[in-house]
């Protein structure tokens, strides 16, 4: 369990403000957080406390949060946009970054439909195409350990 409300957040209005400045310029969440210093899950729980609190009609450092970031959001799309408008090179930067920051409002959204029609049981394999399989499945664990 966490910290109770109130104990010593560094949910302040300095810090708020600083958070808010970097949002509103486009830096992403984690990094603003860190000039505080927070961490990204801090912000978003500041931002969960805020809902609560603002759904229970409280103003807390929470709430106030939450309408600040929001309005550096705005800000920064508003910016964004209209810079877009001004210059057609920078729109498709401006959609890129707004796709990935809010996928929920900006993202493609795109459905797949896969289907299989037929299967056929490693059984009745031959032993060239077993031999295939076992190298393609060399490979992706090859790669997989070189990520990691």
């Amino acid at each position: 369990m966490g910290r109770p409300r109130g104990s010593g957040s560094k949910c302040t209005p300095e810090n708020v403000a600083k958070i808010c400045e970097y949002v509103a310029r486009g830096i992403p969440y984690q990094m603003a957080a860190a000039s505080v210093p927070v961490t990204r899950t801090t912000v978003q729980n500041w931002k969960a406390r805020g809902e609560e609190d603002a759904a229970e009609g409280l103003d807390t450092d929470y709430s106030r949060f939450l309408v600040a970031i929001a309005q550096a959001e705005l800000q920064h799309a508003s910016e964004g946009m209209d810079k877009s408008k001004s210059d057609p090179r920078y729109a498709s930067h401006f959609q890129w970054k707004m796709e990935r920051r809010h996928r929920d409002l900006f993202g493609n959204v795109q459905t797949v439909e896969h289907k299989v029609e037929q299967t056929t049981p490693v059984d009745d394999l031959t032993e060239e195409e077993r031999d295939v399989l076992a190298e393609i499945a060399l490979r992706r664990q090859q790669r997989a350990a070189a990520v990691h």
